[in-house]
């Protein structure tokens, strides 16, 4: 008897159940960019990554010790900031899931990949006009 005393409130608590697990999942999704605008600019930043790189490497030869340990410094800080956005591009070269969370994770960290780059950019700038 006390079972189905109980069973009876069952339809009430679902769905306030239900809605407690999915509102936090509302609050994820980063309105400010629409996917498309997400794309363009994630292709944007990691073509500005391969292209700092590719700087970084003509640039090493010509820096002393002091100057190519700076640098070296401050490449290792770029690539763990676009780690996410490296992982995303490898994901989508070989056609792997880039699920929605991994998505919003990419989407967060972007910024702080794109300031890096910044830095290591201006870096490389005085580097080269100081020699």
């Amino acid at each position: 008897m006390l079972f189905c005393y109980r069973l009876r409130f069952l339809p009430r608590i679902v769905p306030g159940l239900v809605l407690l697990c999915v509102l936090p999942s509302c609050a994820l999704w980063d309105p400010l960019l629409d996917i498309d605008e997400f794309a363009a600019y994630a292709e944007q930043v990691f073509k500005q990554q391969n292209a700092i790189t590719d700087q970084i490497i003509d640039a090493a030869e010509l820096l002393n010790k002091e100057q190519y340990a700076r640098l070296s410094q401050a490449e290792l800080k770029m690539h763990d900031a676009c780690q996410l956005l490296n992982e995303y591009a490898v994901r989508e070269r070989d056609g792997l899931e880039r699920g929605i969370f991994f998505q919003q994770q990419v989407q967060r960290s972007i910024s702080g990949c794109d300031q890096s780059l910044k830095s290591v950019a201006k870096l490389l700038h005085e580097l080269q006009v100081a020699d």
